[in-house]
């Protein structure tokens, strides 16, 4: 029996418990691309389906993209606002802050890739004040996925896709190529412009959509493949997008 790793989950499973073809995990982990949320169980796992979750509130926390995070849950649980993240047993939990009431909190879509794999993607980042913003989870979802590198690029799909990075290039043009321009600024751009947007895939961004026919599409206008995976690396916390640890853009 193989054991593969399952990133809703955050854990390792048996092939035989894998979701079948064209349908995502039946739970999504806290915290899941950096949003936020709670552990959620989704009841519609099929492709376009929208599973909706909770913030973590006012609670002890895992700190972010922290190896086995999901093992740590109940224990950072057990600590207060004073004592989340002090001493020994706490020191990689980290305090949630209470959220507004009535904030809501990130929706996830089953989303389908060209090459017909499946995964939970952001559709609405919400509003968790644990939560790490566009950018984290843009992060969190290209290492994961690694659809940057193997993500399928069809000639359909690349001529839906090469018109969207040129319009998001020309808006982003100044902030990439002022004077005092920095990789995160550009790279900020980049990421809002493609994330929200949504006019190939209604039902998720076209950031996602397009991830395997980035690195052709963006060398239409010159950008090549390394200085793009350069730029999106640029705003992630603990890894490039490719997936390789690299604590250098924690800065």
């Amino acid at each position: 029996m193989h054991v593969k790793s399952d990133d809703a989950q955050g854990k390792c499973i048996t092939s035989d418990k894998c979701p079948a073809a064209n349908e995502c995990e039946a739970s999504i982990k806290a915290d899941y691309l950096d949003s936020g949320n709670v552990p959620a169980k989704c009841s519609d796992t099929s492709g376009g389906a929208v599973c909706a979750t909770k913030c973590a509130s006012a609670t002890c926390v895992p700190r972010k993209n922290f190896p086995g995070a999901d093992k740590l849950e109940a224990i950072c649980a057990r600590f207060t606002e004073d004592s989340c993240g002090k001493d020994q047993l706490a020191r990689n939990c980290e305090w949630a802050p209470a959220v507004p009431e009535g904030s809501s909190g990130p929706t996830f879509v089953c989303s389908t890739a060209d090459d017909g794999d499946t995964a939970w993607a952001i559709q609405d980042e919400g509003e968790c004040s644990a939560g790490g913003g566009v950018a984290d989870s843009v992060c969190d979802f290209l290492a994961e996925t690694d659809c940057l590198d193997k993500g399928a690029c069809s000639t359909s799909l690349k001529g839906k896709c090469a018109p969207l990075v040129k319009n998001t290039f020309t808006t982003c043009k100044a902030s990439c190529f002022a004077s005092s321009h920095t990789d995160k600024v550009c790279s900020g751009c980049l990421i809002d412009q493609l994330f929200e947007s949504n006019t190939l895939g209604l039902e998720q961004p076209d950031i996602f959509t397009c991830c395997g026919c980035l690195d052709e599409t963006f060398a239409v206008v010159n950008i090549d493949k390394t200085q793009l995976h350069d730029l999106l690396s640029s705003p992630c916390k603990k890894h490039s997008v490719t997936g390789d640890d690299d604590d250098k853009d924690d800065n």
